[in-house]
């Protein structure tokens, strides 16, 4: 037995030694404990005309903003030797008129403590009607102002979305989690979120329709201009529900659901959540 005690003890250790000269290999192949960061500052510009715009993301935040020159990119922030190398920077203007931009990774497995810095991409519009604007992230936040595309469709996995100012025909959105910040929209609206508030939808007037569907999180809409006519529809499982308009008739109000409407006809707002508040002034 004391024989055959000896044998495994000899090869639990060749084995154990042998692993951990595998990780040290490993270590000095490939930097998993590299922890520096180095700045990343690329800007191009594009000449090419373009009536909409694709932009795709995987960790980069979107920063879109008005510009009163030619269209400008730029990725700026921080990344590790190891992202740099696996990152993918691509634009160009398609047949049918589309400016595509995408920043994405090639897909990596670390084991051992994974080091990524954060990345924006800075987009400067000229002031013009844009037919289409498609915004998609995995993780990175959205932020835009100050423009008129007829159709915006947003989807984000985890990131927060703030708008100031968009005029259009339709703004749609669909996120898993993440907060929503979105003042001065002129459209409608359709957004649908599994978690995350919409911490304030502000509207200059209510002309469109508004939809929104949410499971878990609170809703905020508010109005500058009481509307001369409009219906509500209202709902939450858990949660209250307040209306502040004056001249609103209610067909059904408790506490989890309100029917309303201002005069005759106009835009509908509809709102359903499972587990949150809803605010409507």
């Amino acid at each position: 037995m004391k024989h055959w005690g000896k044998k495994i003890f000899g090869i639990s250790l060749l084995l154990f030694l042998l692993g951990a000269s595998g990780l040290v290999w490993m270590f000095t192949k490939q930097d998993y404990f590299s922890f520096s960061l180095a700045k990343v500052d690329e800007v191009r510009t594009i000449q090419e005309p373009f009536t909409s715009l694709e932009v795709a993301t995987g960790m980069a935040d979107v920063v879109i903003t008005r510009s009163q020159a030619s269209t400008a990119m730029r990725l700026i922030g921080e990344a590790s030797d190891q992202q740099r190398e696996r990152m993918q920077f691509t634009s160009s203007v398609l047949s049918d008129g589309t400016l595509k931009v995408d920043v994405q990774e090639k897909f990596h497995v670390n084991l051992f403590f994974p080091v990524s810095g954060r990345l924006q991409v800075e987009l400067s519009l000229p002031e013009k009607d844009y037919e289409k604007l498609d915004l998609n992230t995995a993780t990175g936040d959205i932020k835009a102002s100050k423009l008129s595309v007829k159709q915006t469709n947003i989807v984000s996995s985890t990131g927060d979305i703030e708008l100031d100012g968009l005029t259009g025909d339709l703004l749609d959105i669909h996120t898993d989690t993440g907060d929503m910040k979105l003042s001065g929209i002129r459209s409608t609206v359709q957004i649908q979120t599994t978690t995350g508030e919409i911490d304030s939808l502000l509207l200059p007037e209510l002309v469109h329709d508004v939809s929104i569907e949410s499971e878990t999180g609170d809703i905020r809409i508010k109005v500058d201009k009481e509307p001369a006519a409009a219906s509500l529809d209202l709902s939450t499982e858990t949660g209250s529900i307040k209306t502040s308009w004056k001249s609103l008739s209610y067909e059904q109000k408790s506490e989890n659901k309100v029917v309303g409407s201002i005069g005759s006809g106009g835009p509908t707002v509809n709102v359903r959540t499972t587990t949150g508040e809803i605010r409507i002034q």
